[in-house]
Order: structure tokens, then sequence, then C-alpha cells
């Protein structure tokens, strides 16, 4: 386990060291002031929920897919094989961290535009929810191509409809019904949704399991085909 943290910290350092902390904290201050210039709008409310889903996502999907196809091509991988750590959870410290990054910047975003009245364990458990499922799916698709651009041109089609439909479907321009929770990341929506509104966490205790349903089954899903494709090819 202490194993564990030394490696969610240098992960950290490792972020930090490629500027993608600093850059994302700066991105997202250049949201909240935008969009605290037009909080009288009427649907600050929707705007403000559809930039906190689209932030963790990105983040989660595209960093570590970058960082993975870097280190494949320089072999890292090979290298890290004789580390004592099980190489999938240094993959798995990374999408930890990507996700404690997620967190804070959204909790940032909100407080530049709507102030501190939220439900916090809420809105934490929606955005780590968005960006681990949004990482675990970059790591599942990454064996499929032999090079970033070629990930990010082939993977528009599965990661937009996977991120876009719970959004569409928040927003009222699509309706599902009651199937639109075959979407992993619906129920992320609504408990970001139920933050903003300052809801019980209790109600959305069906939402919090199926969201942690879908982290495990795709999590073993994506470990399954790490290991196949991505290492042993």
């Amino acid at each position: 386990m202490n194993l564990y943290f030394k490696q969610l910290w240098w992960q950290t350092v490792i972020l930090n060291r490629n500027n993608i902390i600093s850059i994302s904290i700066g991105v997202t201050i250049v949201y909240g002031v935008v969009l605290f210039l037009f909080r009288d709008f009427q649907y600050i409310n929707e705007l403000l929920v559809f930039v906190i889903m689209n932030d963790p996502a990105i983040i989660g999907y595209f960093f570590i897919a970058l960082s993975l196809y870097i280190e494949y091509r320089n072999q890292i991988w090979s290298a890290l094989a004789v580390t004592p750590m099980e190489l999938f959870m240094i993959i798995t410290a990374r999408l930890l961290v990507l996700s404690f990054l997620g967190i804070f910047l959204s909790v940032l975003l909100v407080w530049i535009v709507n102030g501190f009245d939220i439900n916090y364990l809420l809105l934490f458990l929606g955005v780590f929810g968005v960006t681990i499922l949004s990482a675990l799916l970059a790591v599942l698709l990454v064996p499929f191509s032999d090079d970033f651009m070629k990930f990010a041109i082939r993977s528009i089609p599965i990661f937009l409809p996977f991120v876009s439909i719970p959004l569409l479907e928040y927003l009222g321009l699509l309706d599902f019904g009651a199937i639109h929770y075959i979407f992993p990341i619906q129920v992320c929506v609504d408990m970001i949704e139920g933050a903003m509104n300052q809801n019980e966490t209790g109600t959305y205790l069906l939402h919090i399991i199926g969201m942690f349903g879908w982290i495990v089954s795709l999590y073993y899903l994506t470990r399954k085909m790490f290991y196949k494709k991505m290492m042993y090819t």
C-alpha cells in the first residue's frame, strides 16, 4: 500500500512537470470567469453542468491516452515490467490522480460561478465517475491504434456518444426514457445536477451503486485488454 501511495505521488509529479495541472487550472479559471459574467443567464446551471461534465471527460480520456502512447513508443512499459508493482496498478494510480484533478477543477469552477452552496459529496462522486470511466474507455481503445492521432480520429465515434448522449438527455434534447441508464456516465450527470441543486445524497444511492458497477466492469475488461493487446504484442 505504501508503494501505491508513492506511485500516486509520482504520477502527480509527472503531471505537474508536464504543466498539465497548471494549464488545466488556467483553463478552468478562464471558463469560470466567462460563466460568471453570464451568471444571470436563465440556463446558467445547465451550462455549468455541461462544462463540468466535459472537462473531466476530456482530461481523463485524452490525457491518459497520450501518456500511454508516449510511454509505449519509448518502451517504458518494458522497463517497468521488472518493477515490484503490477503494471496496471501504475495506470490506476494515474487514473486516480487525474480524477482528483478533475474534482478539484470542478469545485473551483462551481465556486467561481455559483459560490459554496452545493452538495460536495455528490459533486465529488459524479466527477470521479466521469473521469474514471472516460479514462478507462481510453485505455481500452488505445491498443487498437498505433499512434495518438489515429486513436483520436478512430475513437471519436465512440467517445462522442459516450459523453454527448447523456448530456443531450440532461438538456432535454433527447429522450430515451428509462433506458438512458445504459450509458455509463448518465448516473454521473444526474449526481452532478443533484449537487448543483443541493439534493440529499441518500436519494442517489442506486446511482452510486450503478456507477461503481460500471467502473468495476470496465476496469476488469480494460485490464484484460491491456495485458492481451498492449503488453504482449
